[in-house]
C-alpha cells in the first residue's frame, strides 16, 4: 500500500519549518532523530519520507550533522528509493507523490556526499536476493544519469565499479540481462567524461 505524510506527521514537519533559526530546528530535529527512530529495524516509509523532507528544507552551511544521523539517512535514502523503484504503475497522484519522493531523496544525497557514500557501502549484494540485483542495478544507472549527483558518484567510481562487478559475477553463467547491460555502458560513459579518463580506473570487466 501506498504510504505518504499523514496529516500529523505533515503538521509536525511544518512546525519545524516556521522555527526563525534553521539551525535550531535542525538540531531539534536531530535530538529527536537519534533519540526516536536510529536504531529501529523498520522505519514507515511515510516516516522516512517526512524526515529527509524537512532535513532537506532545513539543511544549510550553518547546520552541524552528527554522526550518528548520516547512516540513518543513509538507510532511509536507500529503503525509498528501492521502494518508489518497484512500485507498479498506479495513478497520476500517486506518481506525483513517487516524483516528489524521489526528488527529496536525490536532493539529500546531492547536498550530502557523505550520505551518498554510506549509501552506496551499505549495498552487499552479495546478500541480495536474485530479484533485489536488477533494482539496485537500476538505482545505480539512474543516480548515474542524474546530473546533480553524477560528480559525486564518480568521485565514488571505485565503489561504484565494485559494486557493479558483484552484481556482474552474482549475474554470470548466461546471457547478460539487459538491465546489466545498460548499466555497465552508462558507467563506462560517465568514466569517460571523468577529467582523469578511464585509465584512472581498472576496468569494470
Amino acid at each position: 500500500m501506498w504510504c505518504w505524510l499523514s496529516p500529523f506527521r505533515q503538521t509536525v514537519c511544518h512546525s519545524f519549518l516556521v522555527v526563525p533559526v534553521r539551525s535550531q530546528s535542525f538540531d531539534v530535529l536531530q535530538s529527536a532523530i537519534s533519540k526516536h527512530l536510529v536504531g529501529l529495524t523498520v522505519i514507515p516509509d511515510s516516516t522516512a519520507g517526512c524526515v529527509l523532507g524537512v532535513v532537506c528544507k532545513l539543511l544549510d552551511h550553518t547546520c552541524v550533522l552528527s554522526e550518528a544521523l548520516l547512516p540513518f539517512l543513509a538507510s532511509c535514502c536507500y529503503s525509498l528509493l528501492y521502494f518508489l523503484l518497484t512500485l507498479e504503475k498506479g495513478e497520476a497522484e500517486h506518481l506525483r507523490k513517487r516524483d516528489r519522493l524521489w526528488g527529496v531523496c536525490v536532493s539529500v544525497l546531492a547536498l550530502l556526499p557523505r550520505v551518498l557514500r554510506l549509501m552506496l557501502q551499505s549495498l552487499r549484494v552479495s546478500r541480495a536476493g536474485p530479484e533485489e540485483l536488477p533494482v539496485v542495478g537500476q538505482l545505480l544507472r539512474l543516480l548515474l544519469q542524474h546530473a546533480p549527483l553524477r560528480t559525486h558518484m564518480l568521485t565514488n567510481a571505485i565503489l561504484v565499479q565494485q559494486i557493479i562487478k558483484n552484481i556482474t559475477t552474482l549475474r554470470s553463467g548466461g546471457e547478460q540481462e539487459q538491465w546489466l547491460t545498460d548499466l555497465h555502458y552508462c558507467f563506462n560513459v560517465c568514466v569517460a567524461g571523468h577529467p582523469q579518463g578511464p585509465r584512472a580506473l581498472s576496468a569494470v570487466y
